[in-house]
């Protein structure tokens, strides 16, 4: 299976989202829908996860105990599989579009303009955390 690399994506509330897709070998596009979330499995979903990791922040694992190493590798190889399932479960349902030159285009620069401002806001937020945390880690020592 060639590599698709996602070049735009719509998400919208009102109607299905979807993303547009490139095999950069054969420069075909495909379109993938994307399913509607069923808000009460997304918010039950949402609880037992946040309950989880309320829970396990007290285990605190050594790692010189070989033991807690092969646990944590374990954890690290489960979630890739979990990982690549949902990136194939969520791409098999694809189809080829047939867009004139001139719309590929276009899609392709909107999608690097929304890639650039995810990319702006990403180091926005990651210079705030760490602004916070410097600040409160000043304010918590004295």
């Amino acid at each position: 299976m060639a590599k698709l690399i996602p070049i735009y994506r719509k998400v919208d509330k009102e109607q299905i989202g979807y993303s547009l897709l490139m095999n950069l070998e054969s420069q075909q596009v495909y379109k993938v829908e994307h399913g509607r979330v069923n808000q009460y499995t997304f918010w039950i979903t949402w609880a037992l996860l946040l309950a989880l990791m309320r829970g396990v922040k007290d285990i605190h694992l050594s790692m010189t105990n070989l033991i807690h190493i092969f646990i944590v590798i374990v954890l690290i190889i489960i979630s890739g599989w979990i990982g690549i399932y949902k990136y194939k479960k969520m791409y098999k349902d694809r189809y080829e579009v047939y867009y004139k030159d001139f719309l590929i285009k276009e899609y392709i620069r909107e999608g690097e303009e929304l890639l650039k401002k995810g990319k702006d806001y990403s180091g926005y937020f990651y210079y705030i955390c760490c602004s916070n945390g410097l600040v409160f880690n000043f304010w918590m020592d004295d």
